[in-house]
């Protein structure tokens, strides 16, 4: 009986368990970005319901009082608090999508500018009026934008591990082979 030489076997076991470990390696990978961007979510949705607080009070503030700017720097906030929402929820479906983490990046900034433009207004409307009280956000709202920040940090590490893994050689054929994409930062 003739068969195949023995290095043949233990070069193809060899190539296997490296195969598998590989792929496990990846799954891991990816597995701690799910978790990591699982404390993003949360905190964007703190942030949420913190800046639905904030704006609340703003319009409560602003009554009657209210310009058209500031009406719609508060309607701006409001309009970008929604964009980023669906962005997670889009997100969280894929968070090592680079599509969807761009998604929600895009959608961040929108709300960061909306954020500044409306603190500027109200801070420029209290210097005019100056029997009127700025409404600024709560220590609670700073805290958990440095949260978010921190969990923001973690996210893109976990990113930067994983993108590192599949793009080194050999395991970019295996990422390849079982569908392994580069993830997107925040």
């Amino acid at each position: 009986m003739t068969g195949l030489p023995i290095w043949f076997w233990v070069t193809a076991a060899v190539l296997s368990f490296w195969a598998l470990g590989a792929y496990n390696r990846l799954v891991r990978l990816r597995a701690g970005i799910n978790q990591c961007f699982a404390s993003v979510e949360v905190h964007i949705r703190q942030r949420d319901v913190l800046l639905a607080q904030w704006l609340t009070d703003c319009v409560g503030t602003l009554g009657a009082d209210a310009q058209s700017t500031q009406a719609h720097s508060v309607n701006a906030l409001r309009g970008a608090c929604v964009q980023v929402m669906a962005a997670v929820d889009h997100a969280r479906a894929a968070p090592s999508g680079a599509q969807a983490m761009a998604s929600l990046r895009l959608a961040e900034e929108v709300l960061i500018g909306a954020r500044g433009r409306l603190s500027t207004e109200l801070a420029a409307h209290a210097r005019s009026n100056l029997a009127w009280n700025t409404v600024t956000p709560t220590d609670e709202l700073a805290a958990v934008d440095a949260a978010l920040g921190f969990a923001r940090g973690q996210f893109n590490e976990a990113v930067l591990v994983y993108n590192d893994a599949a793009m080194q050689f050999p395991t970019w054929v295996i990422a390849g082979l079982f569908g392994f994409r580069a993830g997107g930062v925040l």
